[in-house]
């Protein structure tokens, strides 16, 4: 439950941050489909600041984001309502809330190395090893 609850959060963030993003705003393409980089100083400020409940049939949804819940839930062939087991308390869809934004601290790389991992004749044969902290309850889902 909590595995899809998060997956449903990531859609719903994704497809929150793509539809605000301005034109000029780095796009890249994953698995899951296009993901947007806007320049911070051009989020708006109630982005920066906004506070997402996972998905859940309690979840109270702030209006910026109401939109992408539904657009995603419904790719889905959900709504917040059906995010109910029947007949089990546990385990259960609960609307902890994630920030939207988070700023990494402490971030560095270390100079490249040998990949112990990349096979003898790959022609991207080094790794590079990223540290960073997150605050409390935020996810390294994306660093850039």
């Amino acid at each position: 439950v909590e595995a899809y609850q998060s997956f449903l959060w990531n859609q719903v963030a994704r497809e929150l941050v793509q539809t605000a993003a301005p034109a000029d705003t780095l796009r890249a393409e994953d698995d899951a489909g296009v993901l947007a980089f806007p320049r911070p100083a051009s989020v708006p400020p109630d982005l920066l600041r906004l506070q997402l409940p996972q998905p859940a049939h309690d979840a109270a949804v702030p209006q910026p984001a109401a939109a992408a819940y539904s657009k995603v839930l419904a790719s889905h062939g959900l709504t917040l309502d059906a995010l109910r087991i029947p007949g089990l308390r546990r385990p259960a869809f609960g609307a902890a809330e994630r920030p939207l934004f988070v700023r990494a601290t402490g971030v560095s790389l270390s100079p490249p190395s040998r990949d112990a991992l990349a096979p003898a004749r790959s022609s991207k044969p080094f790794s590079r090893l990223a540290t960073f902290s997150l605050p409390r309850g935020a996810y390294a889902t994306v660093l850039l």
